[in-house]
């Protein structure tokens, strides 16, 4: 289990780099924890938690969906959106404390619309965030616990450096008095505009000369990370 001080540690580096409109391929896919009483199995409530980002609402409206079940997954709350005013969710997880007490979700998101080109500046964030659990299963209104700061995903990169690049290391794990999360993080990468001007053009003519990065890049384009950390149970 990664246990990190409160603020927030970098976990490692990831060269690879990102699109103008990033490829998302796992955001679909639900996260989804269960309250299994760990490490006995006792006093278990075996709630189910599952959250996924959802564009039913259309570019630029994403959103961070959570739902539960309390019937073993036979029925499922409506989808609840939990995102930030202004977030565009790209990955999401979430995990449920062993007593079913406590929600601990984390999330990638952009903060900038959707860019259909490779100029422009965009933003990314990971965000960690707590809910209570009721009595009748429901979360309880999500509060923040951190915000990272934003990076600019130009700066990462697919090994053949065509497009932007993230994984999906988006994970989160909740003890009955924490919760811990990992999440993509681009503060420490730099854009290089000889990147951005050969992709827009590659996309047209995959013949275009390709730039060299360690003579034409900042020494930091590449520099994607995996960021994490652990918070106590802000309502103990």
């Amino acid at each position: 289990m990664l246990r990190c001080s409160p603020a927030e540690r970098r976990r490692e580096t990831d060269l690879q780099p990102f699109v103008s409109s990033q490829p998302d391929d796992l955001s679909s896919a639900p996260s989804v924890d269960i309250s299994n009483g760990a490490p006995t199995g006792s006093g278990v409530t075996d709630e189910i938690l599952r959250t996924w980002v959802d564009g039913r609402n259309g570019v630029n409206h994403e959103h961070v969906f959570v739902s539960y079940s309390t019937d073993g997954g036979s029925t499922w709350s409506a989808p609840a959106a939990t995102e930030l005013a202004g977030d565009r969710g790209y990955y999401s997880a979430i995990a449920i404390a062993p007593h079913g007490t406590d929600a601990y979700l984390v999330y990638n998101a952009f903060t900038t619309p959707l860019r259909n080109d490779t100029t422009s500046p965009r933003s990314l964030v990971g965000v960690m965030k707590h809910s209570d659990i009721g009595a009748g299963g429901a979360p309880g209104s999500w509060t923040e616990l951190h915000h990272s700061t934003p990076g600019d995903p130009r700066g990462s990169s697919q090994n053949n450096l065509f497009l932007e690049f993230l994984g999906d290391y988006v994970y989160a794990v909740a003890t009955d008095t924490y919760g811990a999360a990992v999440w993509n993080d681009v503060r420490d990468a730099a854009d290089c505009p000889a990147i951005d001007a050969w992709r827009a053009a590659a996309q047209s003519d995959p013949t275009t000369p390709k730039p060299a990065p360690q003579q034409d890049c900042p020494a930091t384009f590449g520099n994607s990370d995996i960021f994490g950390g652990s918070f106590n149970d802000p309502t103990p």
